[in-house]
């Protein structure tokens, strides 16, 4: 039971920390500590936290 909790708990943060990523990348790089610089730097946010930390949360909800 208190392994289900933390795996559903990590996943939910996860696809939080790729939502954040997604849809305010300026947020997600202050909250990680870096800083995108240019607009080709905000879309590889996108790319790397939304596109990536997103669906990779989603499997384990969705099985």
């Amino acid at each position: 039971m208190t392994t289900d909790l933390l795996n559903l708990g990590g996943a939910v943060g996860t696809l939080l920390m790729g939502l954040l990523g997604l849809l305010l990348p300026k947020s997600a790089a202050r909250f990680v500590g870096l800083q995108p610089l240019t607009p080709a730097g905000r879309s590889e946010f996108r790319a790397t936290y939304g596109g990536l930390w997103a669906p990779l949360a989603l499997m384990p909800l969705l099985t």
